[in-house]
């Protein structure tokens, strides 16, 4: 394995002009890159962490962005498309706009997505409304009460405020993102009219066990039954998304990692803020890439990644990433 990984390798820069993406050993073709800026968030949710927050890492565990745009310009040569930036909380780490505005006048035909819990929007939409190419939004409800409580102190009305900011803005492809938690956020009526009110996608999400196991348990609630209680009608997949249609006729996302594999066609790797590469959300294995920055050899550290990606994740069998998702970007 390690001869056609290196055989890979030496193929990639002697026909770099003419390469047009990388593929695992299971010919899947892995052109996304999420990358987290930083694991601090100024939310807490009960699902993603402790209310005591995150042991704050020091200067020197974090890449700098120097360090970033060298990984994400490797990724781009390799034949990366599309690169998601996500935290913790990405917009709190300082100047990250000025990052994903750099990267996007380098790259300009990389695709460029960004995850936010929206509280920084209106701060710095004028600097991000030329560069993101899709936003993401995390509102897990719309109670003003639920949603303080998930968040352990988050304000729904500033998340609000930061969409309406980026549509303000001109952003297009705006999505809002509900972790779904059995008997707090399952009923579908609140985001469907909120989807009709500000022309937005609503994605719920199957919650995961790396998030935190005694939420899980408590929380957890499987996507077919979502759908069956909200009585939603399936209408088409579009890659890792079902999509569906209420009763009163909005169609929302479903993604149910645990339920509903899409490990087959799966076209992502994922950059830790301190560093790690990670093949695969739910897998344990990861590529250091600090001394592959040391050495100017930060594409094998991206293919080897890929080399090592998994057929699929093993969540029913208990295997678990140990990394906190706070710490991976989701």
């Amino acid at each position: 394995q390690e001869k056609n990984g290196c055989a890979r390798r030496l193929y990639v820069r002697q026909n770099r002009g003419n390469y047009f993406g990388m593929k695992d050993a299971f010919s899947r073709t892995i052109d996304y890159m999420r990358v987290s800026l930083t694991d601090r968030c100024n939310y807490r949710c009960v699902y993603c962490m402790d209310e005591c927050g995150v042991e704050k890492k020091s200067h020197d565990d974090i890449l700098s962005f120097e360090d970033v745009m060298t990984i994400i310009r490797a990724f781009h040569n390799l034949g990366g498309k599309k690169v998601r930036f996500t935290g913790g909380e990405p917009l709190l780490r300082k100047n990250a706009a000025d990052l994903i505005c750099s990267v996007k006048k380098e790259l300009p035909d990389l695709c460029i997505g960004l995850t936010t819990n929206g509280v920084y929007l209106p701060k710095y939409i004028d600097k991000l409304s030329d560069c993101i190419d899709g936003l993401n939004v995390s509102i897990d409800s719309l109670s003003d009460e639920i949603y303080n409580k998930i968040t352990r102190g988050g304000n729904l009305e500033c998340a609000i405020q930061g969409i309406s900011a980026a549509k303000n803005s001109g952003i297009k492809n705006i999505k809002v993102n509900a972790v779904l938690m059995k008997g707090v956020n399952d009923d579908v009526s609140a985001f469907s009219e909120f989807a009709k009110k500000h022309d937005v996608k609503v994605r719920f999400i199957e919650m995961m066990p790396i998030m935190n196991e005694h939420a899980f348990h408590k929380y957890f609630l499987p996507a077919d039954i979502f759908v069956k209680e909200n009585d939603m009608k399936f209408l088409r997949r579009e890659n890792k998304v079902d999509v569906y249609m209420t009763k009163d006729g909005v169609e929302i996302g479903v993604i149910a990692a645990l339920q509903s594999k899409f490990c087959s066609s799966c076209n992502r790797i994922r950059l830790t803020a301190d560093g790690k590469i990670l093949p695969c959300l739910h897998h344990d294995v990861f590529v250091d890439v600090k001394p592959y920055l040391a050495d100017g050899n930060v594409e094998d550290a991206i293919l080897k990644a890929v080399e090592i990606k998994p057929r699929e994740h093993l969540i029913e069998k208990g295997v678990l990433q140990k990394i906190n998702m706070y710490g991976i970007g989701g």
